[in-house]
């Protein structure tokens, strides 16, 4: 879902490269000799770029597919290529959405002493820390090993040009910081000053803080946070670190948010998450990051819209398992039959989307048809313990009564409610009493237990939870 402008710019930048396409397209059917580097290396950068404008879907992985082959075909024809660097690093970036960690891992070490400009060895080992942690199986210590190498020379100085590095000898999928600077200076360098948990360090003239150091810091925080990996500083204030770095990058404050979340800070978690929305409003993610931090306050409704936010923008996103247990909840509070078929699109739509979450899946659709089913055999109940009353029989309290047999409630609440809806004392009270426990007999099953009321005094979609209690935790 994209602004109009937004859509006008992708519409532009579509209609360049069919252009691109078709003069690509031309030039292969018209050129005695196609083993051109320079032909070659253009048509990688046209599908890297359709790739970049889409979803992960079939079409995103043919087009990577399709960009691989040419700049790979480029080193074929000319191992010496001018941009043999640039390649070679588009390459690993492709490998590693690819989830091919060995391929991905080699590129990014063949350029490691020298990558090409304007990156930096700092940028190159990024992508060799993340690759550890975002490619399964993730090796955490690595990945933790490369990020904080990659920190030193952020912390040393402006330029790398007179850091001491090499390329590792082992294999690709062991790629990790060389010894010569894990220690000594760099290890010096790499430390940033010391935070409680929470709040973040005050930036000092001596600390160069840039949009890749903030990316690295970001990651570490989110690496040492997931997999409780030990750093010099906790997950939260390598976090803060980040968003101190970048205060506009929404991913800077999208994992802090989470990670605020988890840790029961939900007002400063809120924060975090709308200054990601303010930044990049069209991120799936962070409105599916809002959804479960209104889960974790018990405002389901609020969760409701930030999870259907979520699905809207991005229809093959995960959220809709989460959208489904969070309406599977609230249906077990109202037993509205309309939030039953809801829950139960949003799990059909999760299911060939999650095929490792099928037996889960499943359950809780069997579980919502029953619970439906249930709902209207006590409404048919109550409806003819109704009309069996006649109308004598029925004060200013019985509908009363009869709607809470209905919604599953025990004659006693049923009652009590009654007794509620009455102005002041009616001698039907207790003809109401009993026709709510003679209607509950008619239903013939015991009631479906409600799900627990303990809901947290969070606002709704556009105001913040209530501060947490206990401070930091």
């Amino acid at each position: 879902m994209l602004s109009q402008k937004k859509e006008q710019r992708v519409e532009a930048v579509l209609d360049l490269l069919d252009k691109c396409y078709a003069a690509y397209e031309l030039a292969l059917a018209r050129l005695p000799d196609t083993r051109d580097a320079n032909l070659w290396y253009g048509i990688g950068l046209l599908y890297e770029r359709y790739g970049a404008l889409m979803l992960p879907c079939d079409e995103q992985r043919d087009c990577l597919h399709h960009a691989e082959q040419a700049l790979s075909h480029v080193l074929e024809i000319d191992a010496a290529f001018e941009k043999r660097r640039e390649i070679c690093y588009r390459l690993g970036l492709i490998f590693k959405q690819q989830s091919d960690s060995q391929r991905a891992l080699g590129c990014f070490a063949a350029i490691a002493e020298d990558p090409p400009e304007p990156l930096q060895i700092a940028d190159v080992w990024f992508q060799i820390g993340h690759v550890h942690e975002s490619v399964e199986p993730m090796n955490a210590p690595l990945a933790k090993e490369a990020y904080e190498y990659a920190l030193a020379p952020l912390a040393l100085s402006d330029s790398y040009s007179h850091i001491p590095t090499h390329i590792p000898t082992r294999l690709p999928t062991q790629v990790r910081a060389p010894a010569a600077r894990r220690g000594g200076a760099a290890q010096e360098g790499a430390r940033v000053p010391p935070a409680r948990l929470g709040h973040a360090p005050n930036p000092t003239p001596h600390t160069p803080y840039s949009p890749l150091q903030a990316r690295v810091y970001r990651q570490l925080g989110w690496l040492c946070h997931a997999t409780r990996q030990r750093s010099d500083q906790s997950p939260l204030g390598h976090l803060h670190m980040a968003v101190g770095a970048d205060a506009d990058d929404a991913q800077n404050w999208h994992l802090l948010g989470r990670c605020l979340t988890q840790h029961g800070q939900h007002a400063s978690a809120y924060d975090a998450l709308q200054r990601a929305i303010a930044i990049d409003a069209l991120a799936h993610e962070i409105w599916a990051s809002l959804g479960a931090l209104y889960v974790a306050a018990s405002s389901l409704p609020d969760a409701r819209i930030a999870y259907h936010r979520a699905v809207l923008l991005n229809p093959l996103s995960e959220a809709w398992l989460q959208l489904g247990h969070v309406l599977e909840a609230m249906h077990a509070r109202s037993l509205d039959p309309a939030v039953a078929d809801e829950a139960s699109h949003a799990f059909a739509q999760a299911l060939p989307l999650l095929p490792q979450h099928e037996r889960e899946i499943r359950s809780a659709m069997h579980n919502l048809a029953v619970m439906r089913d249930d709902s209207r055999r006590r409404a048919a109940a109550a409806a003819a313990a109704v009309a069996a009353q006649g109308p004598a029989a029925q004060g200013p309290a019985a509908p009363r009564a009869a709607e809470a047999v209905a919604a599953g409630e025990p004659p006693a609440a049923a009652a009590a409610a009654s007794a509620a809806a009455s102005a002041r004392p009616d001698p039907t009270f207790f003809a109401a009493a009993a026709f709510a426990a003679a209607a509950t007999a008619a239903a013939g099953s015991a009631s479906v237990p409600a799900v627990a009321a303990a809901r947290a005094a969070v606002p709704p979609e556009h105001a913040r939870p209530a501060a947490e209690s206990g401070g930091d935790k």
